[in-house]
């Protein structure tokens, strides 16, 4: 079987070969889009807790996935993706199967004879926020409220913690599967809040392995560790840090809430000036090894303030950076001269889970109203987008949004922002308060829905699942 004949086709993903994706729990899927888990064929979901990333990734539900997508089949865990690309925008897929020829990666021609080259290792729940579109499985925070507002919490059956480090398969085979790993993303919960990220740091530079790996952290900006970061930096093959901001100003605190704006704005500062003078770190063939970027998720929430959160990175960091695609060793061409680092981008997403915060799920009548401010910034004081950004990156946000939307998503989103201010003393309409002008009399329509007792059940139930 050639594997590079299938390389270009349109069901084909590189992550499904060399990549596992874990949650809190340890539990696993393909990738961390995934809709469904990696099972065993009684149907147990696989954790890393149980099995090594080798064992993972070589099960046979992942062996049939690799089979499907050599077969010409889409398979349904992978409908993000799919969605994406029918909106234009780069999925996940289309990202790593070109990632993988910059990174050189080398995958095998066998579907049952696979070794982790890339993964995603969420390091657990451990959290210092509460972000309105999470929950307890990805935050500690939002445990005392779930179970204040009578929620149960979703948790797998499983005998081993994860982060037992005495007994769980992650912990005890480290020296084995990080020797073949080149990429390794850490997801959260918080890293830099959570102990189990520093010690999975230090294991890897000491078992020699950090020089072969390009290390990537997400994190939601609110701490900054410069020893930990100029460690990480010293002993690893590449370090890349990417912030997650959904909001700025009050925006921020009330989506992602629990640290205010003001240390979160600092700390931003304090990464983009690592970044901006890690000349001390780059490599004597120009290769610069740290990279930065920022992702913005969109949704009900923000997806009419879209335009002002790029304005503010733009401003406050990306224009005082250099040329795209300059990490590897290229000539920099800017005023700065070789001062000058690499060009930061940022990243959007979009919402698809839980459902009732997606942007797409707002009344059909109003997205036009919704999405002005996006497709026309000057009207409100904003710079109007360069060309390239607005036809690559924020058109696919538009055609999610403008998809065919659910009414009982919107009756849920409304429910939950008005259970959510009542717990935690804030106001929708008060923050947002040009969005929630166009929303207000489909909100008040909903308002008077959701007192019924058969809507609330399924609006509630929708919540149950969330995260």
């Amino acid at each position: 079987m050639d594997l590079k004949a299938h390389m270009n086709s349109n069901t084909f993903c590189a992550l499904t070969w060399m990549h596992t994706s874990s949650e809190p729990y340890g539990t696993c899927r393909s990738c961390c889009i995934a809709r469904e888990h990696i099972k065993d064929d009684k149907g147990n979901i696989l954790s890393l807790a149980d099995y090594s990333i080798t064992e993972v990734l070589n099960s046979p539900y992942m062996q049939k996935l690799r089979t499907d997508m050599l077969r010409g089949q889409k398979p349904k865990q992978c409908q993000t993706c799919w969605e994406d690309e029918d909106n234009g925008k780069e999925s996940k897929r289309l990202l790593y199967n070109r990632m993988i020829k910059d990174f050189g990666f080398k995958i095998n021609n066998a579907v049952d004879n696979c070794r982790p080259r890339d993964v995603q290792i969420n390091i657990g729940n451990t959290c210092n926020l509460k972000c309105r579109t999470c929950s307890p499985v990805c935050s500690s925070k939002w445990v005392k409220e779930w179970k204040d507002r009578d929620r149960k919490i979703w948790k797998p059956e499983i005998n081993v913690n994860m982060n037992d480090y005495d007994n769980s398969k992650f912990w005890l085979d480290i020296d084995g599967w990080s020797k073949t790993v080149q990429r390794m993303e850490i997801m959260g919960g918080e890293p830099f809040y959570n102990k189990s990220f520093k010690r999975l740091v230090h294991r890897l530079i000491d078992n020699g392995s950090s020089k072969n790996i390009s290390l990537n952290l997400s994190t939601n900006g609110t701490i900054y560790d410069d020893e930990l970061m100029r460690l990480m930096l010293k002993n690893f093959k590449a370090i890349g840090v990417n912030v997650s901001i959904d909001g700025v100003y009050e925006h921020f605190d009330y989506i992602r809430h629990g640290v205010a704006w003001e240390k979160v704005k600092q700390n931003l500062d304090d990464f983009f000036k690592l970044y901006a003078d890690q000349h001390q770190y780059k490599e004597p063939n120009g290769y610069w090894k740290m990279n930065m970027s920022y992702t913005v998720t969109i949704g009900l929430l923000n997806v009419h303030y879209l335009r002002d959160i790029h304005e503010f990175f733009e401003k406050n960091y990306i224009n005082k950076t250099g040329i795209a695609n300059h990490y590897r060793g290229q000539k920099e061409n800017a005023l700065e001269g070789d001062r000058q680092v690499p060009r930061l981008e940022i990243w959007n997403n979009v919402v698809y889970y839980p459902s009732y915060y997606s942007s797409n799920n707002m009344p059909e009548e109003i997205k036009d109203k919704v999405l002005h401010r996006v497709t026309n910034p000057e009207d409100y004081g904003l710079r109007k987008w360069h060309p390239d950004t607005y036809n690559n990156n924020i058109v696919p946000i538009i055609n999610h949004t403008k998809r065919k939307g659910g009414d009982k998503e919107w009756m849920a989103f409304v429910n939950e922002t008005i259970h959510t201010d009542s717990y935690r003393k804030e106001k929708f309409e008060t923050t947002f308060k040009e969005l929630f002008k166009i929303y207000k009399p489909y909100w008040l329509e909903a308002m008077k829905e959701i007192t019924t007792p058969q809507a609330q059940f399924k609006i509630e139930a929708l919540a149950e699942n969330k995260g």
